[in-house]
């Protein structure tokens, strides 16, 4: 009986859902699928009663226990990647270059565009909806205005296909984007997917400097960070320096991605 209950409810499509509660159900689908791949007796695992929506974190913890994966709890809006390290960066807002000899490799690029959707979604809905580094409430696409809308004049790099009229309205548009950090062991080449953070657009454009150049945001992108991380002229010039440092001597490697926490949460990837 409770598994018909379980799969009744995360396989309802109630137009009265709000994306939370989408994103929730889809978790919730993808843990039981994998516990029954696993062979977990589902009748024990689901046995404590209660709503049916919790039964997710009942899974969550039962299959991170039989992988031996140290975790913690998931709350409804806190879709954990297995094996993700959720602390990894902090919430610092930085310079994220990521090195030229990975350019274009990615999860974005690395799976389907519905599988992307999904991740990205579940990383929203676990922030509730707010950047991870500056807390903008992103829950609901807007303008910002006031103090904080900008009206600056936007020149991007003449050799790139960029508009200034609309890189300055994507920045003055606040939405969430989806932005991974790595680690980089020097010894192994693995770039290692630690985690998935949630970015209001600003912020994202923040992390990826050089791509900001490219498109006219230079001065706008260090003017945020400094604001969001209450830095001096001299602290950003500090991180600006031993990031362009890290960028330099990563360029030189050739990496290996280790995207292991999310094909250890059920996704697959293009071949």
């Amino acid at each position: 009986m409770v598994q018909k209950e379980i799969e009744s409810w995360f396989s309802s499509d109630n137009e009265q859902d709000d994306t939370r509660t989408q994103c929730y159900k889809q978790s919730c689908k993808e843990y039981y699928h994998m516990a029954r791949k696993m062979g977990l007796q589902l009748e024990d695992v689901l046995k404590e009663k209660g709503e049916v929506q919790p039964y997710a974190d009942i899974l969550y913890q039962k299959i991170a226990q039989v992988q031996q994966v140290e975790t913690k709890p998931l709350k409804r809006t806190d879709t954990h990647f297995i094996g993700e390290n959720r602390l990894f960066g902090g919430n610092l807002l930085y310079k994220d270059l990521i090195p030229s000899s990975t350019w274009f490799k990615n999860v974005r690029t690395c799976v389907t565009r519905s599988s992307w959707d999904k991740l990205r979604n579940q990383v929203y809905g676990r922030a509730d909806y707010k950047c991870e580094c500056c807390k903008k409430d992103c829950s609901i696409n807007n303008t910002y205005s006031g103090d904080e809308y900008e009206d600056a004049v936007i020149s991007p790099a003449k050799y790139e296909e960029f508009d200034g009229d609309t890189e300055l309205n994507k920045w003055n548009t606040i939405r969430l984007e989806a932005h991974e950090r790595w680690s980089y062991d020097n010894d192994t080449k693995v770039q290692k997917l630690e985690r998935i953070i949630a970015l209001c657009h600003r912020c994202h454009t923040a992390t990826h400097m050089g791509l900001a150049g490219l498109r006219g945001l230079t001065e706008l992108a260090i003017k945020h960070t400094k604001k969001v991380n209450s830095w001096s002229d001299t602290e950003w010039e500090k991180c600006n320096d031993e990031q362009s440092s890290l960028y330099r001597q990563r360029s030189a490697v050739k990496w290996t991605l280790d995207l292991d926490i999310i094909t250890n949460s059920g996704f697959q990837l293009i071949k």
